[in-house]
């Protein structure tokens, strides 16, 4: 479950990482610091928020009340498709 929680992230982390790699490209054209900076301040939050925190308060608060419940789907395909 919670690994469905980290994958909106990452996918957050990625589109983030290729705006700073093109702002880095273009940094010797227009040399604004401050963007660059911003924006690695912005990616290191959604790092440490949705991937790191995100998925821990949905553990929490989702997942463990209903362990059995929401976690049955997921051990019955590792059942089926573990070697014999």
């Amino acid at each position: 479950m919670d690994v469905h929680a980290q994958i909106p992230a990452y996918w957050t982390i990625l589109v983030m990482s290729l705006i700073i790699t093109i702002l880095l490209f273009f940094y010797p054209f227009y040399k604004k610091r401050k963007v660059i900076v911003s924006a690695l301040g912005i990616w290191v939050l959604v790092l440490v928020g949705f991937v790191w925190i995100y998925p821990r308060i949905i553990e929490q608060y989702i997942v463990k009340p209903n362990e059995l419940k929401k976690e049955t789907p997921y051990i019955l395909n590792n059942l089926t498709f573990a070697p014999k």
